[in-house]
Protein backbone atom coordinates (compact mmCIF):
# COMPACT_ATOMS: atom_id res chain seq x y z
CA UNK A 1 0.00 0.00 0.00
CA UNK A 2 2.61 2.26 0.78
CA UNK A 3 4.86 1.37 -2.52
CA UNK A 4 1.45 2.65 -3.98
CA UNK A 5 0.72 5.80 -2.97
CA UNK A 6 4.68 6.77 -3.21
CA UNK A 7 4.73 5.55 -6.88
CA UNK A 8 1.20 7.88 -6.91
CA UNK A 9 2.63 10.56 -5.47
CA UNK A 10 5.63 10.34 -7.97
CA UNK A 11 3.84 10.12 -11.06
CA UNK A 12 1.63 13.07 -10.07
CA UNK A 13 4.97 15.09 -9.27
CA UNK A 14 6.54 14.76 -12.31
CA UNK A 15 3.66 15.39 -14.21
CA UNK A 16 2.59 18.93 -12.79
CA UNK A 17 6.71 19.36 -13.05
CA UNK A 18 5.75 19.17 -16.67
CA UNK A 19 3.45 21.55 -16.85
CA UNK A 20 5.80 24.73 -15.55
CA UNK A 21 8.18 24.64 -18.13
CA UNK A 22 8.73 29.24 -17.56
CA UNK A 23 11.96 29.58 -19.77
CA UNK A 24 10.69 27.98 -23.48
CA UNK A 25 6.79 28.63 -23.09
CA UNK A 26 6.29 32.28 -22.03
CA UNK A 27 9.34 33.53 -23.77
CA UNK A 28 6.94 33.67 -27.13
CA UNK A 29 4.18 34.87 -25.66
CA UNK A 30 6.37 37.72 -23.62
CA UNK A 31 8.51 38.48 -26.49
CA UNK A 32 6.91 40.41 -29.50
CA UNK A 33 9.43 41.11 -31.92
CA UNK A 34 10.08 37.35 -33.44
CA UNK A 35 12.10 36.50 -36.35
CA UNK A 36 9.12 34.66 -38.20
CA UNK A 37 8.58 36.69 -41.01
CA UNK A 38 4.95 36.04 -42.93
CA UNK A 39 5.41 35.31 -46.75
CA UNK A 40 2.94 36.79 -48.65
CA UNK A 41 2.08 36.23 -52.77
CA UNK A 42 -0.66 38.01 -54.59
CA UNK A 43 -3.17 35.76 -56.03
CA UNK A 44 -2.30 35.68 -59.41
CA UNK A 45 1.47 34.08 -58.51
CA UNK A 46 0.02 32.21 -56.51
CA UNK A 47 -2.28 30.57 -58.89
CA UNK A 48 0.90 30.82 -61.32
CA UNK A 49 2.27 27.94 -59.07
CA UNK A 50 -0.33 25.44 -58.31
CA UNK A 51 -1.86 23.36 -61.18
CA UNK A 52 -4.82 21.39 -61.64
CA UNK A 53 -5.12 18.04 -62.25
CA UNK A 54 -7.61 15.42 -62.99
CA UNK A 55 -8.69 12.97 -60.30
CA UNK A 56 -6.65 9.98 -60.07
CA UNK A 57 -7.73 6.47 -59.40
CA UNK A 58 -5.90 5.31 -55.43
CA UNK A 59 -3.26 2.59 -56.21
CA UNK A 60 -2.41 1.98 -52.50
CA UNK A 61 -5.75 2.39 -50.37
CA UNK A 62 -3.58 2.01 -46.98
CA UNK A 63 -5.44 1.05 -43.83
CA UNK A 64 -8.84 3.58 -44.58
CA UNK A 65 -11.72 1.50 -45.60
CA UNK A 66 -14.93 2.23 -46.46
CA UNK A 67 -18.07 0.12 -46.10
CA UNK A 68 -20.99 -0.07 -48.26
Amino acid sequence: MKKTKLVLLVSVIAILQSCIWPDQSDDVILNPQSDYTPTILKRAAFEATTDFESPKPIVNSGKIYVKG
